[in-house]
């Protein structure tokens, strides 16, 4: 599976401030991390979303909008692509991470001083 991604996406803003505004981010995928940027140069990240014990879904309610949710324990994120392929292709290469680490997942106790692991919360069947 392909572990390295990048490109610009739409990221809505955390649901107490910004809930309904759209910020263009540079999303970079690299191993069991999806990073975001405010542009392609910056070096330090402004969010990092670890892919461990997410959930990753195509929310067709947004109507011609190209939007997922990549759920994990601690929030819903709302990224919105700019077509189909390109949202496809991150679904692609999001739930490509996302089911390489659960079977790593499967076959190793946590470290020491690692959280138990997470029941993955089930697709949104709204």
């Amino acid at each position: 599976g392909q572990s390295e991604m990048s490109g610009f996406l739409y990221k809505q803003g955390p649901p107490k401030f910004n809930i309904g505004i759209w910020r263009k981010r540079y999303f970079r995928l690299r191993n069991d991390r999806l990073n975001y940027y405010k542009t392609e140069h910056d070096s330090t990240p402004c969010g990092v979303i670890p892919l461990s014990d997410v959930t990753v879904n195509r929310l067709p309610d947004y109507g011609d909008d190209f939007v997922f949710q990549i759920t994990t324990i601690y929030r819903n994120f709302l990224i919105r692509a700019q077509s189909e392929k390109e949202m496809n292709d991150w679904l692609c290469a999001l739930k490509g991470v996302c089911s390489a680490l659960s079977i790593l997942d499967e076959d190793n106790d946590p470290k020491p001083g690692q959280a138990q692991q997470v029941s993955k919360i089930g697709p949104l069947q709204r």
